[in-house]
């Protein structure tokens, strides 16, 4: 799978290499896995669910919203998916707009009737936008500057990040509900983060020994080697399901969303209980045979599970969407992945198709 690097081809790998560089826009810190738990619905709404007009705060403030909405563009990249899972069908929808990429997914895929309006989720294309007249805007994830906002709310209302998260790090449970009060239906939102929390802990009852055991996702391209931080949606899919995060991983991503590391470095997670590495598409067998890789303890014993950015790794993109619809494609999909790669045998996504 060929990308580059610049604006208009950046691709996942590259924006969130950027994000974790420290120039995505208006990064904020904070909030771990824990974040899953949603603010109590009086802090960020007023009026009763379903009644309008609706108030929501978000990053940049407060957004009214006069009357139910009808055309929602949901621009974050992900905000298609609580939106789906409330009932309501966006008119377009957040995009990377590159041949390699497809944001319908099989957890999405019955609640578009057909393939959607695409628009770029980042370099916006304002009057592409204006041309949808749509009557409200989310962006949530994926990240946006306050002039971006603040020219976007000219069009229509607009639904920011909420506060305390990183770009492209909003947890399920404050994304979802974000979305279901400026749809006025909070309380099917409330309902399915519940259950997807429930869903969460059936998995770490049915796995206790899990508890405690260390796991990080890493990343391996161009020659170059990347952990992902705490905060990342990959990482909380992890812990999620009971693994803790290694301590020294940690402190070396502090805050960012993922951390370039040398090769002395990488013997870092050589002795982690298991390891999720993703890779360029059909670049697996080379990582694997790397001998930098291959002399990883983690490796050689198997526990490693491995991934690719290609738009068919289904379980890859279940983790990084980290939605209400897409986390139980992903608990699944990965749950006979890490059995298989506690197990040491080394598994890929391929296997639990």
């Amino acid at each position: 799978m060929t990308r580059n690097d610049t604006p208009s081809g950046l691709g996942r790998r590259g924006f969130l290499t950027v994000l974790g560089g420290g120039l995505a826009v208006t990064v904020l810190q904070g909030c771990t896995n824990d974040a899953n738990d949603p603010p109590a619905a009086t802090d960020n709404v007023s009026g009763e669910s379903g009644s309008f007009p609706v108030t929501v705060s978000h990053r940049f403030g407060d957004t009214t919203i006069p009357a139910r909405p009808q055309r929602i563009l949901a621009l974050g990249q992900t905000d298609c998916d609580p939106l789906i899972a409330l009932g309501v069908t966006p008119i377009a929808i957040g995009s990377f707009l590159d041949s390699w990429y497809n944001p319908v997914f099989p957890w999405n895929e019955d609640g578009l009737s057909e393939k959607p309006e695409e628009v770029r989720f980042y370099d916006l294309e304002f009057e592409k936008i204006a041309a949808l007249q749509p009557d409200l805007i989310t962006m949530i994830s994926g990240g946006i500057t306050k002039k971006d906002y603040e020219t976007l709310s000219q069009i229509a209302p607009v639904v920011g990040p909420p506060v305390g998260y990183q770009d492209s790090a909003v947890p399920y449970g404050a994304h979802t509900l974000l979305i279901g009060q400026a749809v006025g239906r909070e309380d099917e939102a409330r309902a399915a983060v519940e259950a997807l929390d429930e869903q969460f802990r059936q998995v770490r009852d049915d796995h206790p020994e899990w508890a405690g055991l260390t796991a990080v996702h890493a990343e391996a391209y161009t020659g170059a080697y990347y952990v992902l931080g705490e905060q990342a949606p990959r990482t909380t899919f992890l812990t999620s399901v009971g693994f803790a995060a290694a301590p020294e991983i940690s402190e070396i991503v502090g805050d960012d969303y993922s951390k370039e590391i040398s090769a002395e470095e990488l013997d870092l997670i050589g002795d982690l209980d298991m390891v999720v590495w993703t890779t360029d598409e059909g670049a697996i067998p080379d990582v694997q045979a790397n001998p930098v890789v291959s002399r990883l303890q983690s490796v050689q014993d198997g526990n490693a599970i491995w991934l690719s950015y290609a738009s068919t790794d289904t379980f890859f993109w279940a983790m990084d969407w980290a939605t209400v619809l897409s986390a139980p494609y992903a608990l699944e999909k990965g749950v006979p992945l890490i059995e298989a790669a506690l197990a040491g045998e080394s598994p890929t996504a391929e296997d639990s198709a």
